[in-house]
Order: structure tokens, then sequence, then C-alpha cells
């Protein structure tokens, strides 16, 4: 059964959010990237969104003083080009610090308790449908649906997240 991007990022939120992690942003698939790294090096005035990312999830879980922060892509299949794309997402240190500012204006923008003076840590996961799959690149998370759900028609009083199986691997997602 294949599963839409949409249901993936949704059930990976959810996964997140009853594992303790803190929702710092949530871009599902057609939300116009409410949650946007600007390219800190593009030349002139006009930023604008080329060269910008967009993570579908960005999630904190403080752990022993530590703040780790999560970015998470979501695709209905595992892709490689997508673990590289992430994973030189701060190969340049200017956007690093940049996104670490933003994250810590959005934390005190929704009352999420972060220490910027803490040590922090950036991890990536990706999240997709089918077979689970391990990477000693990322972590990620594996999506099953095990019931039929149609996200066209969303009643509030069910529980979508029961209809879904989700398999992780990584040291940060198994805390």
């Amino acid at each position: 059964m294949d599963i839409r991007e949409y249901n993936i990022t949704y059930i990976a939120k959810e996964f997140l959010t009853r594992s303790g992690w803190k929702i710092i942003a949530y871009n599902p698939p057609g939300s116009q990237g409410t949650f946007t790294i600007p390219n800190p090096a593009k030349d002139g005035a006009y930023r604008g969104q080329t060269g910008s990312l967009s993570p579908d999830i960005v999630a904190l879980k403080i752990v022993n003083e530590t703040n780790i922060f999560l970015i998470v892509e979501s695709k209905p299949t595992y892709s490689v080009s997508d673990v590289t794309k992430m994973t030189s997402m701060f190969n340049q240190k200017e956007r690093k610090e940049l996104f670490l500012r933003i994250l810590q204006g959005h934390c005190e923008a929704n009352d999420i308790s972060y220490n910027p003076k803490n040590k922090t840590i950036i991890e990536f996961a990706k999240a997709h449908g089918g077979n689970s799959r391990t990477d000693s690149i990322v972590s990620t998370i594996s999506v099953s649906q095990n019931e039929e759900w149609s996200s066209k028609i969303i009643d509030p009083t069910q529980d979508i997240y029961s209809k879904f199986s989700v398999n992780v691997s990584g040291n940060f997602l198994k805390n």
C-alpha cells in the first residue's frame, strides 16, 4: 500500500510528539515552508526562496542538559539523494548559526523551553513509507499503513496514528 507524503509527515510528527519531542515546525506538503532557513551566502539584498531550505519537521528534545534538534525530511520512499541534501545543509557555518538563531526565536515565540547555553546537537532523520531501512548517516522513521485511511476526509475524533506502524533507527529516536 503506497503512503502519501502528507501521511508520512503527519505520522512522523505524531510519533515524535508521543516520544517527548517538542515540535518547533511542522511543514507538511503544500504548507508553503512556514519554517525557512535562508541562504546567507546568496548575493544581493533580495534573499527569496532560491537556495533556502524548509524542513518538513523540526523538533527539540532536551536530554541531560543537551539540546537535541531533529530535522526531518519526509518522502514516500527512501532516497539517498535526500539524505545527501540534508546532511550537507550546514556545510556553510553561517547557515548553521542563522538556523540556531531562528530556532531560538521560534522556541521563545512558542513557549518551548530551550537554553542556548546548553550543548547543542543537530540530528537529521529521514521519514519514509514502506519497509524499515537503517541508515548509518541519518536516523530513520519508517511508516507503514495498517488500515485504510484517507487524508481527504479528516475526522478529529479518529485516532489516525493507530492506523499506522512506525519503526525507527538512530540513537536519539529510541530514547
